[in-house]
């Protein structure tokens, strides 16, 4: 199980619950992921296009991100990216 720290969340103030979704959505896949590290998480709306949104994760040595995903993604999307992540780690 990884722990997540959430250190930036830019829907937080244009979507609140969305912006919740999503980062419950992280941390049900860090949750599931082998190690016990803590990884850092920025979830940041794209400048170019307001409808989608990146989402990094870090620790010392390691940043990995996937594509941008829809602010209309369905539920679970945000999961399943994040699991694949955490599993390259």
């Amino acid at each position: 199980m990884a722990h997540v720290v959430f250190l930036v969340n830019q829907l937080q103030s244009r979507d609140p619950a969305l912006a919740s979704r999503f980062e419950k959505e992280i941390e049900e896949a860090a949750a599931l992921a082998d190690g016990h590290e803590t990884v850092e998480c920025r979830i940041l709306l794209v400048d170019e296009n307001p409808t989608l949104v990146r989402i990094q994760f870090g620790r010392p040595g390691w940043v990995k991100a996937f594509p941008p995903v829809s602010v209309e993604a369905p539920e679970g999307e945000v999961r399943s990216k994040t699991s694949e992540v955490l599993r390259g780690a």
